[in-house]
């Protein structure tokens, strides 16, 4: 499944091409997620892509890529909605 940010603390599913986070689904309510979207377009809307959501180590003004030290984790809270319990963690490359 993929998502993108929808609330605060929040994950809504979408089509990949919209998606900046991958989902797993470990049981009917739970989830570990990554960010896998296009790092340029997700730079441009920072706040909107990564607070609350994804803590992040690294510059992120020169940035090229980043990689996943920790998944996070999600609670469903709908069938297209997930709660952020615990965030993801990227260094910025």
């Amino acid at each position: 499944l993929y998502a993108k940010q929808f609330d605060k603390g929040e994950l809504k599913i979408c089509n990949k091409s919209d998606a900046f986070y991958k989902l797993q689904i470990v049981s009917d309510d739970e989830a570990k997620f990554e960010f896998c979207g296009d790092l340029s377009r997700a730079m441009n809307n920072f706040n909107a892509v990564f607070d609350d959501v994804i803590d992040h180590s690294g510059s992120s003004s020169s940035a090229t890529k980043c990689n996943t030290v920790e998944k996070g984790e999600a609670k469903r809270i709908s069938d297209s909605k997930w709660k952020v319990t615990k965030k993801a963690k990227i260094k910025f490359l």
